[in-house]
């Protein structure tokens, strides 16, 4: 899963005790240890890395921020666009697109 491979990265360059996940409802968030200054760079750099040859996009928000505790939800997005024929006729089909 694309979470996990996101997680082997992220662990690489943050240790194991200054962060945690937890997915509610769907959504995956991720706690930080707000001692920890270079978070939020160490985060992108995974995302990005993660992502990086695949039709996938990251987002990640910054939920809430407590005296220990800084929250980040991580929301993997997949394109709209169709990327194959269906055969149905569609005028957006993929058959009249100049790539």
């Amino acid at each position: 899963m694309i979470y996990n491979l996101f997680f082997s990265k992220f662990s690489k360059e943050m240790p194991a005790e200054a962060w945690s996940s937890r997915e509610l409802a769907g959504a995956l968030f991720i706690y930080i240890d707000r001692t920890y200054n270079n978070h939020l760079e160490v985060l992108r750099a995974a995302a990005s890395s993660t992502m990086r040859g695949k039709l996938l996009s990251c987002d990640i928000t910054q939920i809430r921020e407590d005296q220990d505790v800084i929250v980040y939800r991580l929301d993997v997005r997949v394109p709209q666009r169709k990327r194959f024929c269906c055969g149905n006729g569609c005028t957006d089909c993929v058959r009249f697109k100049n790539i």
